[in-house]
């Protein structure tokens, strides 16, 4: 079992070791956010290591980030909001986003006749299929 470390975000300052993932965004009011925080990674390469950079994609212009804290590090939060704690799980973007499990055949089936046979017709009808279904297989023998 995987233990996941989820939505802990950190804002204790300066930033403590540690392993952390961010999107950093540009916006109308502040275009060069992006680079900004490239220049505070590049400016604390002695204790910061940028592990992935990847496009936000669409129409957002950004970058996701994970990177490594290796000592205290002034981190400025506002301007680039607080990190989230990035576990060993989280390796891409998609690993921080939240999706519904991938269905099975048991869970589709449940989903389409499990609130049927949970009425009393539904019922009637599924001992009336397996009586059918009983008797069909008796006169065979």
């Amino acid at each position: 079992m995987t233990l996941r470390i989820a939505g802990i975000v950190e804002r204790r300052q300066p930033l403590p070791p540690g392993r952390y993932w961010i999107t950093v965004t540009n916006s109308p009011s502040a275009p060069e956010r992006t680079a900004h925080f490239l220049q505070w990674a590049e400016a604390n390469a002695q204790t910061v290591i940028l592990d992935k950079r990847e496009p936000v994609g669409g129409n957002v212009d950004g970058l996701f980030v994970i990177f490594t804290v290796l000592i205290k590090t002034t981190w400025d939060a506002l301007q680039f909001g607080y990190p989230n704690v990035a576990g060993p799980e989280i390796q891409t973007s998609d690993d921080t986003v939240q999706r519904p499990p991938v269905p099975t055949a048991g869970s589709v089936l449940s989903d389409l006749f499990g609130d049927f046979f949970a009425t009393p017709v539904g019922r009637f009808a599924l001992v009336a299929g397996l009586v059918v279904l009983f008797t069909r297989t008796r006169k065979g023998d």
